[in-house]
């Protein structure tokens, strides 16, 4: 086939038809680029809008704090200096961390992610609900929830006590100049109001600070000084007036701290300090009574004082007189109806006497120092009680080879709970515990203990002590040998004895100390024959339910009481008032760490849970009130999440396999006491958390605590409550 002339193409139109090409090209890029310059250009000036928007709001707030400070200052009020920040710091909470303890507002602080320093921070106002801004430090951290520091300086013309208003996502702590005010650990979100505090301020310069953790993102805060209601509320809506903020004030936060601030607790259950003689440090370790009404206090310096007037209605009345001296950590001691006391020290049982009747002990008699001891500082002989034969029973903590966090038990018995016989035979009773600060008898006469988290111990236990057997930390175990008891031996090849309950390692109990139950037949308030447990870290005490199901224990624990400072040892009195000797030192206890205070029922029955049954498929709440009468129709926001805990070598476990569990039927007993939630899924192994809304009861008193945490060893097959121990 022959090609026509207008088929065949010549090297310049080739050339030609290249060229138009490229210019297309060329100018579709060109295109392409005017149109990115011009969305950039756009951008840029939305940006700089913002940006100048975003400086002109800051220089409102700014503003907005200085006319704050004025008008303070024209009303004679205390001056609350703009809020700065400072972290991130390590996630627990009741660890004061350098900023509480020289929170000038100058310093730097060393941090495992580098050196922070305070930083002014206007967008933070009083009266609203603020979101928290993470720095770049805390962006990397907050996978390790960890806390941060605001602070701010309060200038005061003379000392005075100023009422606050503070919320926040989550716990949080507060002190002023340099000494705690207050621990708050709770998980839930922000309630503005949720606690009402005093701040004692001195005159000058105070320098106030608030820990918080930092659980989630946004986490918000809020803070409020109150200055009377027609006075606050008069200047806040001045500074709104004249400089506005973009959202909505709080409000209804006097409302809330009326039902729930922790001075609400005060109100059923006051709590006393007795004032110690300035030249006494009253780190308490042991607590008894004898027949004349004196308190002994055995103190962790090896001390024993005699404290006269105790059960007084005026604790300022008290006498304190020194009657030993010289123990090696009196951290256990135990008075008899005969007036005998007697002390455990790290290396001995020794018993008390004053021959001579001169108020003074002139005598130290051995009982028992049959046990191990290698200079190790964890080798702590912790607690003493003593059943009605005479016997005493001590406990024996594991040691911290090198100071390296990993238990041993280098020593004979160390891990053990030992009995002590009447003539200074040495029992070994049962192994498996890791530090038990705590040991008690019940109502029925059963002895229970409390174990704190660390390796093999995932949260904290409540044990129900029984000879033989092997509770879970396997140091201890290389001793059962020399028992003797073929029985002994084989539990440790079993999987250990469970906990009666597990205590929430976060929210309520850090470092179990003493356990105490209340055999006052109601004089203590409507918790007969239920068990106390004091908490060192969080600075609360726990209350403990228990039932048997199967033949076994377990049970429910709650919030009792908060801020009551770092207790080591609890006993009632014989005017039925819980007695507490605080001591922390290089136990990091919360809030104070020595002295002597007293627990009293203030005759105002306060609307608790007061008991958690475990049924086939449900859980049977009895509270001691009734609820109100519409309390089906408020109880829609109830919430029971299950979960585990790990048994292994790490150091506690975190919360595993949680799930919720459905609630299908919701009902209450006729009299309104009792209310019983149907649901699916209910597994032996785990615990259960109830988290309840705040109910009113038929009189209109609040829900003070809200949270149970019930333990499963057993299901129980029936539909009746349970046999109560």
């Amino acid at each position: 086939m022959r090609e026509t002339a207008s088929h065949r193409a010549t090297l310049p139109d080739v050339l030609r038809s290249m060229r138009a090409l490229r210019w297309g090209r060329l100018l579709v890029l060109l295109a392409v680029f005017g149109v990115w310059f011009a969305a950039l250009g756009a951008w840029r000036y939305r940006q700089d809008v913002a940006t100048t928007r975003a400086a002109a709001y800051e220089t409102l707030l700014i503003d907005r704090q200085t006319a704050y400070e004025q008008w303070l200052a024209v009303h004679e009020r205390p001056v609350f200096g703009p809020w700065q920040q400072v972290g991130p710091f390590q996630n627990i909470l009741s660890i004061r961390h350098e900023p509480e303890r020289n929170p000038s507002a100058t310093a730097q602080y060393g941090t495992r992610w580098g050196t922070v320093g305070w930083q002014t921070m206007p967008q933070y106002v009083d009266g609203y609900i603020t979101p928290i801004r993470l720095s770049e430090f805390a962006r990397e951290a907050i996978a390790t929830k960890p806390t941060i520091c605001l602070g701010r300086t309060i200038q005061a013309t003379s000392a005075t006590n100023v009422s606050t208003f503070v919320g926040a996502d989550g716990g949080f702590s507060v002190s002023l100049n340099g000494e705690p005010l207050l621990l708050n650990d709770k998980h839930g979100d922000i309630q503005p109001g949720e606690e009402r505090l005093w701040l004692p301020l001195q005159a000058g310069e105070n320098r106030l600070v608030i820990k918080l953790e930092i659980n989630r993102v946004p986490c918000r805060f809020f803070f409020q000084p109150d200055f009377g209601e027609p006075l606050t509320d008069e200047l806040l809506a001045e500074l709104d007036r004249r400089f506005p903020i973009e959202q909505p004030r709080a409000t209804g936060y006097r409302e809330l701290a009326r039902v729930s601030a922790t001075d609400a607790e005060d109100a059923y259950y006051r709590l006393t300090e007795f004032p110690v003689p300035d030249d006494i440090l009253l780190e308490g370790g042991g607590l008894g009574f004898l027949p004349d009404g004196r308190l002994a206090v055995g103190t962790r310096r090896g001390f024993v004082y005699l404290v006269e007037g105790a059960t007084n209605l005026e604790p300022g009345q008290v006498q304190f007189s020194e009657y030993a001296s010289g123990l090696h950590e009196a951290l256990g001691l135990h008075t008899s109806d005969n007036g005998e006391m007697f002390v455990v020290q790290r290396g001995e049982l020794t018993q008390l006497l004053d021959r001579d009747g001169d108020g003074q002990a002139d005598t130290f008699r051995s009982l028992c120092n049959d046990w191990g001891l290698t200079g190790e500082y964890q080798e702590y002989t912790l607690d003493l009680e003593r059943d009605p034969a005479g016997n005493f029973f001590t406990a024996l903590c594991l040691s911290d080879e090198e100071r390296r966090g990993v238990s041993t038990s280098n020593v004979p018995w160390r891990g053990w709970i030992v009995q002590i016989t009447p003539n200074g035979e040495l029992v070994p009773w049962c192994c498996g515990l890791r530090c038990c600060n705590g040991l008690c008898w019940n109502s029925q006469g059963d002895l229970f203990a409390t174990d704190n988290q660390g390796q093999w111990v995932p949260a904290t236990p409540v044990y129900h002590i029984r000879k033989g057997h092997y509770y879970g930390s396997p140091p201890s175990r290389k001793w059962v040998e020399r028992t003797g008891s073929e029985e002994a031996r084989r539990r440790t090849e079993r999987p250990p004895t469970p906990p009666a309950v597990w205590i929430p390692y976060e929210e309520f109990c850090m470092s179990a100390a003493d356990i105490a139950c209340d055999l006052t037949d109601g004089k203590f308030g409507p918790f007969r024959e239920q068990l106390f447990v004091a908490d060192m870290m969080k600075g609360t005490i726990v209350r403990v339910a228990l039932e048997k199901v199967n033949g076994e224990y377990q049970g429910a624990c709650f919030l009792f009481r908060r801020g009551v400072g770092a207790v080591n040892r609890m006993t009632f009195g014989p005017d039925d008032r819980l007695y507490l000797a605080r001591a922390s030192r290089g136990w990091a206890g919360a809030g104070q760490g020595d002295g002597l205070a007293r627990l009293e029922f203030t005759g105002r029955t306060p609307f608790e849970v007061e008991t958690v049954h475990l049924l086939r498929d449900a859980f049977a709440i009895r509270f001691t009130l009734p609820l109100a009468a519409d309390a089906v129709e408020r109880t829609a926001a109830i919430t029971i999440e299950q979960f585990r805990y790990e048994y292994w070598e790490e150091y506690g476990s975190p919360k595993i396999d949680r799930e919720l569990l459905p609630v299908r039927e919701l009902a209450v007993s006729p009299d309104g006491l009792m209310l019983t939630i149907r649901v699916d899924g209910q597994q032996a192994g785990r615990v259960c958390h109830l988290s309840l809304p705040r109910l009113q009861s038929a009189t209109g008193e609040t829900l003070l605590h809200t949270d149970a945490f019930y333990t499963i060893n057993s299901l129980d097959s029936g539909d009746e409550v349970a046999q109560q121990p």
